[in-house]
């Protein structure tokens, strides 16, 4: 099949495009940066999907019989300016890849946060409601895929990502942040080590994707998560022996913790139901090896610099 990726340089994007590589799919990749060279299997090209015009023609050229998208311009900017922006050029790329006339599947990367819960399971029967302009931006592109590709029976699905980590994930993010403060033996700047959130390891991500691409199940919402919760200081204690090979520093935030932090005010994760039915997926990388992974890679970037 002919797959069209948005977002292809991304945290997200890259592995997704690294496991399409090993099958016979002629893939185009879009991203303001690329950080590949043209392959076999994939053609890079540099693309705002904030303006039209440098990709209407290279889309009906190619006709794509699957859409990944995934670009979402401006994280951690959610302000309603960026959200709009991403929502209005989401929109316009979808329903150009529409228009083009061989689409077949539109396959969207979701979050777990429009759920907009702080407790028990996130269903996938649950459309969700919006907290912020992040999630009412995301909410809005989603009733809109639905009603498109369900009025031109196309096949779509949504793919709500839970907390993912990972191989080159921003510094700033939690996982990265344990570890860089492990590592140079500091105690993380935590305030609620008790929180719990469903940690997926970005490979298991990636493939959720492509098992999306390869399944041709029934169109919906489908979660991409660990299907159980895990606190932060459970993380910080694994991330500790793995780099220190004790827990003495994830004990002393435990012990730093605010007290009214011990009981979590956010402990969700997700049902997978519908993503291990139709799509026959399920998650591989347990805490434990992700975090070693995670942590094999932070030292390889480190010795590079």
């Amino acid at each position: 099949m002919r797959i069209l990726i948005t977002g292809g340089s991304g945290f997200i994007g890259l592995p997704i495009i690294e496991l399409l590589e090993k099958t016979n799919h002629e893939l185009l990749a879009f991203s303001r940066v690329p950080r590949r060279a043209n392959t076999a299997n994939c053609k890079w090209i540099e693309a705002d999907i904030d303006n039209p015009a440098e990709y209407e023609q290279i889309i009906f050229d190619f006709k794509p019989e699957v859409l990944l998208h995934l670009a979402w311009r401006g994280i951690p900017d959610f302000s309603l300016e960026t959200c709009q922006r991403n929502l209005f050029a989401s929109q316009k790329l979808i329903d150009t890849v529409i228009t083009s006339g061989a689409c077949r599947k539109v396959i969207v990367s979701g979050s777990c946060f429009e759920y907009n819960i702080k407790q028990g399971v996130a269903l996938e029967s649950n459309f969700g409601t919006p907290r912020d302009h992040f999630t009412w931006a995301k909410l809005s592109l989603l009733s809109w895929v639905k009603t498109i590709c369900d009025s031109k029976n196309i096949n779509w699905a949504w793919l709500r990502i839970f907390y993912a980590y990972g191989p080159r994930q921003r510094v700033a993010s939690l996982v990265p942040t344990l570890i860089k403060s492990l590592y140079d033996k500091q105690v993380p700047n935590i305030s609620t080590p008790f929180n719990e959130n469903d940690f997926v390891y970005l490979s298991d991500v990636a493939r959720g994707f492509v098992n999306a691409v390869e399944h041709d199940g029934k169109s919906g919402i489908f979660n991409l998560g660990s299907g159980k919760p895990a606190a932060i200081l459970d993380i910080c204690r694994i991330a500790d022996k793995c780099i220190n090979g004790s827990q003495l520093i994830a004990e002393a935030l435990a012990v730093k913790a605010p007290a009214k932090s011990v009981h979590p005010d956010v402990s969700f994760w997700a049902d997978t139901t519908r993503s291990m039915d139709e799509l026959k997926w399920e998650p591989l990388v347990n805490l434990r090896e992700g975090i070693r992974l995670s942590y094999k890679w932070y030292l390889s970037q480190s010795k590079k610099q």
